[in-house]
């Protein structure tokens, strides 16, 4: 995946309890993306910012603390790259028409991805099934129950299917990457252990 261009999606909350409506908005608009990045399959890259870099916390120190001690950067932003500038143009466009996005979000400008020394992997983080899990060895902790503790520490995004209207969620674990890599994108723009790549952090 070459990400060469990108457009910000910022999310905007109003009123009262901001942080619950943020994560709220976030899903919703995170669902719409979804359905472009169907429609365009391998495309769009998916990266988690925030516009508040005072509320951005280092996600190791976060996995090194007990699940109760633990908090999260405000992920205000849904940062969409891709390698040809007039597909995101095409992206922008259909975000514009979208009343949730107009009212609800600041769209940024397609721009060109500026220099940068850092790079972040944003890969589905998956925890196997029950029935999965029964037939996994038994000799430590249950991989369920060890990923279940893990994914407490990762940010999360909740998504409405549109063929069956059930809810679910994508768990995302962001590591540091050293380079770009060559894999592609998911229907949810992530990466995955099959396809690895990272993003211009920035």
């Amino acid at each position: 995946m070459q990400a060469n261009f990108y457009l910000d999606v910022i999310i905007q909350p109003t009123g009262d309890n901001t942080d619950l409506q943020l994560e709220h908005i976030r899903n919703q608009i995170f669902t719409i993306l979804h359905g472009c990045f169907r429609q365009m399959p391998m495309q769009f890259a998916l990266a988690l910012a925030s516009s508040k870099t005072d509320h951005v916390i280092g996600l190791q120190q976060q996995r090194d603390k007990p699940s109760s001690q633990r908090r999260f950067a405000v992920y205000d932003v849904l940062r969409v790259f891709a390698e040809q500038e007039q597909v995101l143009q095409q992206l922008l466009t259909t975000l514009q028409a979208h009343w949730k996005v107009r009212d609800y979000c600041q769209l940024g400008l397609v721009s060109k991805v500026p220099l940068h020394t850092a790079w972040k992997s944003y890969r589905r983080f998956r925890i196997p099934t029950l029935k999965t899990e029964r037939n996994l060895s038994h000799d430590k902790a249950p991989l369920r129950d060890r990923r279940l503790e893990q994914a407490k520490a990762m940010p999360f995004l909740r998504v409405q299917s549109q063929s069956t209207g059930q809810q679910f969620t994508v768990i995302v674990d962001i590591q540091q990457a050293e380079d770009a890599g060559t894999g592609m994108p998911d229907g949810y723009g992530l990466a995955r252990a099959s396809q690895p790549f990272a993003l211009p952090h920035f």
